[in-house]
């Protein structure tokens, strides 16, 4: 039997190992030489995770050495070795289905905030588009899954606030700053752009009917995610008649079309929502209390040009 001290040292031996390695191959751009330390922490880690009679006892304290690795691919500019310790991160993630099942809340809140931490910096900071999009599908998946129930709600406001918001903000914003002539892959950017879209809006719909309840920090949460939506779409209002695009091209001004729609569809979405759940009136009605919600949503909106032309079938659906 492992006690509490032998494992400390075993993980602290492979994150050791794994912050000693990433060290590009000379021979071989993209990978790294077979004797890495970085590696063999991963074929450690992966070896201890998936076995049968240690994948239930590794200390959940193991996503440290994992994070090392993430950041040794990105440092040894292997992608392959972020992605798999990404995936060793969703196993960790999966395995605390045990503390939701438990109802262990502080327990699962101690250890699940460190592993969201750990995708979240890939997802933000990594060079590397595909390592960038597979961090914002599984952080995005993280948010969604019941573990985000099971801890206090305050807790979730704070990782959504803090660490989802941003995050799609910046990569939004990032994203959109192509230069006219850059030699970029666009298909690849437009797949980022919605992936940041879908992180953005799919937790804040899925904890919507918790989130309502904490006033204040949703009132936060959501002029966050419209100063965002207004950098998005912008002063320009639509255009009425559809854009003669080549379907088979992706060029620059379809990018940030095709942007503008994803983005105006999710934010319609969630407005749809929340005047459903009475969150949202029409402030335009003298019968209707003031809300501090709705007028935020509605100004903020009015502001956006694209939106411009639809707020009042928006503000139509409103009941008071």
């Amino acid at each position: 039997q492992i006690d509490d001290k032998a494992w400390e040292g075993i993980l602290g031996l492979l994150d050791w190992c794994a912050s000693r390695g990433g060290i590009p191959s000379r021979d071989n751009f993209g990978s790294l030489d077979e004797d890495d330390p970085s590696l063999q922490a991963f074929r450690s880690l992966h070896l201890m995770l998936h076995a049968e009679e240690l994948k239930d006892i590794v200390p959940y304290g193991v996503v440290k050495s994992i994070r090392s690795l993430v950041e040794a691919g990105e440092r040894g500019h292997c992608p392959k070795l972020s992605i798999a310790g990404l995936d060793l991160l969703q196993l960790i993630h999966t395995r605390m289905e045990t503390l939701v099942i438990q109802k262990e809340s502080e327990l699962l809140l101690h250890c699940w905030n460190p592993t969201i931490d750990a995708v979240a910096e890939p997802a933000e900071k990594s060079r590397n588009g595909n390592v960038r999009q597979h961090a914002l599908t599984l952080l995005t998946d993280m948010v969604l899954d019941r573990h985000g129930t099971c801890i206090p709600l305050l807790s979730l406001c704070e990782i959504m606030n803090s660490i989802c918001i941003p995050i799609a903000g910046e990569r939004i914003t990032d994203l959109l700053r192509i230069p006219r002539n850059a030699d970029v892959d666009l298909e690849e950017i437009m797949i980022e752009l919605e992936l940041c879209i879908s992180l953005l809006f799919k937790p804040f719909l899925h904890h919507l009917k918790n989130l309502v309840s904490l006033e204040q920090e949703f009132l936060g949460i959501w002029i966050s995610m419209l100063g965002i939506m207004t950098h998005l779409l912008g002063d320009d209002e639509a255009p009425m008649e559809e854009d003669d695009y080549d379907d088979g091209i992706m060029t620059r001004e379809k990018l940030f079309r095709l942007t503008q729609e994803l983005g105006s569809e999710h934010l319609r979405n969630a407005v749809m929502v929340l005047i459903a759940m009475n969150v949202l009136v029409n402030d335009d009605d003298d019968e209707a209390e003031p809300s501090q919600i709705s007028s935020a949503t509605w100004a903020a909106i009015g502001s956006i040009g694209y939106c411009r032309p639809l707020i009042d079938e928006w503000k139509g659906t409103a009941q008071c």
